[in-house]
């Protein structure tokens, strides 16, 4: 049989007993065609074995046996606690805290991290979630350092080296132009208005930009809104009426403001200063608006409903019989809910921070009046407004808005293909 025969166990065990027992390995080992240093490497590897059979196996202790795994899974928790330690405390010596998902990091603090990762004893999985660290940007970052070194790991912007559809220096010059004509409007009604006086056509978002850039968006905190649950839609005019009364400050006196307004299209039907709050002036404020929209000849079914607050004015049985008399609907907001009468409480508002509070104190009632009647014929026709996509209450009121939307629209979108056509004729003209 050849020396490089393979032997099944059994065989080899037979081996080294026959020569054992022979007392001439030489021999036995030129009979059965193999190497003495086989047959020393098998009697070896016998002898070794041997202890194993004649041990005494012993039945384990459970709660030993529990024990023992209960300090190896301490042990290992020890061992994963004192990595995560070392790992946060490399992470701060680098200069970096907390969650690092998203951040832009620099082309170094990269590879200070990916040190991190490649020494720690731990799985790359494990490590970035300890570093707060996406680990498909470790890998990146790895295969992007293979390839270019350091330059692979530099941040690069994302944005097209030319925008076909950029503004044109003559646009943001008449954006900027037209604000500093009218300060006191911000950039969605800016957006608006120079589409419909034909300046420039442009999106809300261009014109915030635009004037960002050329610091004219003055800083501002803004808080976040409760949710206004309780609002109550329609959808056409004189359909659901809102009324309230807001105080105006005025020298000497008291003044009311009465207002009722149109839910559909925010518009004032008729507003009122008053030096008084009673029943009495309820009943002839919402008489003159019923007037106004000529709802005294119009069907009862085709009455608004009328949303108030529970003002005792509102409640009392006198104004209660004048609307049950006109078979008009009353419905009265929940106690501490006032966004259910929301859209008249925001008129109140911005007729005071756009107008009342910008003025020093009325010196008279009529001057008051004078006043506040010129705000609301603005209101109503001139100022745009943000809750009826920046049209007024005069152009939603009279089914003019969705034509003027569209205007606006087709306008935006023919200045965007001339602006395409512009900018890639002088692109091409430089190259």
């Amino acid at each position: 049989m050849s020396k490089n025969t393979k032997r099944s166990p059994e065989e080899k065990m037979e081996i080294v007993l026959e020569g054992l027992q022979n007392d001439n390995i030489s021999e036995t080992c030129r009979k059965h065609g193999i190497y003495e240093s086989q047959f020393y490497q098998w009697k070896k590897r016998l002898i070794g074995s041997a202890g194993k059979v004649f041990r005494n196996k012993k039945k384990k202790d459970p709660e030993k046996q529990k024990l023992k795994d209960e300090v190896d899974k301490l042990k290992q928790t020890l061992v994963e606690q004192t990595c995560e330690l070392q790992i946060l405390k490399k992470k701060r010596q680098i200069g970096l805290h907390g969650e690092i998902k998203n951040d832009w990091l620099a082309a170094e603090e990269k590879r200070k991290l990916m040190d991190i990762v490649e020494e720690s004893t731990l799985a790359v999985k494990t490590t970035c979630e300890i570093l707060k660290l996406n680990s498909w940007r470790y890998y990146d970052w790895r295969k992007r350092y293979k390839a270019d070194g350091m330059e692979g790991l530099k941040n690069h912007k994302s944005t097209p080296t030319s925008c076909p559809h950029s503004l044109l220096e003559e646009e943001k010059q008449a954006i900027i132009d037209y604000a500093l004509k009218h300060p006191d409007q911000r950039h969605r009604k800016l957006a608006k208005k120079m589409m419909d006086d034909d300046i420039v056509y442009v999106s809300a978002s261009s014109t915030y930009r635009v004037l960002k850039d050329a610091g004219l968006i003055p800083e501002q905190e803004y808080h976040k809104k409760k949710n206004a649950d309780g609002k109550i839609e329609v959808d056409q005019p004189n359909k659901m009426w809102h009324t309230d009364i807001s105080y105006i400050p005025v020298k000497n006196t008291h003044a009311y403001l009465i207002c009722v307004l149109d839910g559909y299209s925010r518009k004032i039907i008729h507003g009122e200063l008053s030096q008084t709050m009673t029943a009495d002036d309820m009943q002839r404020v919402l008489s003159r608006a019923m007037f106004k929209a000529g709802i005294f000849e119009a069907d009862p079914v085709n009455r608004p409903a009328l949303v108030s607050d529970n003002g005792t004015q509102l409640v009392s049985k006198s104004f209660t019989e004048f609307l049950e008399e006109w078979e008009i609907k009353h419905i009265r907001t929940a106690v501490k809910h006032p966004e259910t009468n929301g859209k008249i409480e925001v008129f109140h508002k911005t007729i005071k921070y756009e107008n009342v509070y910008r003025k020093e104190t009325y010196q008279s009632f009529y001057e008051a009046r004078e006043d506040i009647d010129k705000f609301i014929e603005y209101y109503n026709s001139e100022r745009l407004h943000q809750g009826i996509e920046f049209v007024t209450p005069d152009q939603k009121y009279n089914g003019k808005a969705d034509e003027i939307i569209d205007e606006r629209k087709k306008k935006h979108q023919s200045a965007i293909d001339r602006r395409k056509r512009l900018n890639r004729k002088r692109k091409s003209t430089a190259a």
